[in-house]
């Protein structure tokens, strides 16, 4: 399953990278650092303006774990964009963040978010969310795509 984690905080994407890696399916993960990034990414992948970071060969991901406070380009508006495209929108978004804000929330779940998820500060709590929502999306993508 290919993972795109938009994500800038390094701690947290290496939280991730651990989580997925002890989970024991295969994974790509990529990883976007700021909205724009992401967006170059998804929208513009035959442009030459994707990231050096990105793989050569462009793959749309099964899943996306995007933090909404991000540089540049906010989270929301890469969601709300996410999910208005034809070429994207089955892609499930799963908000992964700090906020606890209310209006972030009706904000994420009103452009289509799939999950909303508060980032746990115990390490332990937060691979067992990080393999829980893999594990989910995992068998969702299976059954879809049979």
């Amino acid at each position: 399953m290919n993972i795109l984690l938009v994500e800038d905080d390094p701690i947290h994407i290496k939280l991730v990278e651990r989580a997925l890696k002890k989970s024991g399916f295969n994974n790509q993960l990529i990883v976007a650092r700021d909205g724009e990034e992401v967006f170059n990414y998804l929208f513009n992948q035959n442009m030459d303006q994707r990231s050096e970071l990105m793989s050569e060969e462009f793959v749309y991901p099964h899943l996306i774990l995007m933090d909404i406070n991000l540089p540049k380009i906010n989270g929301l508006e890469i969601l709300r964009r996410i999910k208005q495209s034809p070429q994207l929108q089955h892609i499930p978004v799963v908000i992964l963040t700090t906020s606890s804000n209310r209006a972030d929330l009706e904000k994420c779940y009103e452009y289509h978010a799939n999950s909303y998820v508060i980032k746990p500060l115990d390490y332990e709590e937060f691979n067992q969310k990080i393999r829980s929502i893999e594990h989910y999306w995992l068998m969702v993508n299976e059954i879809l795509y049979r």
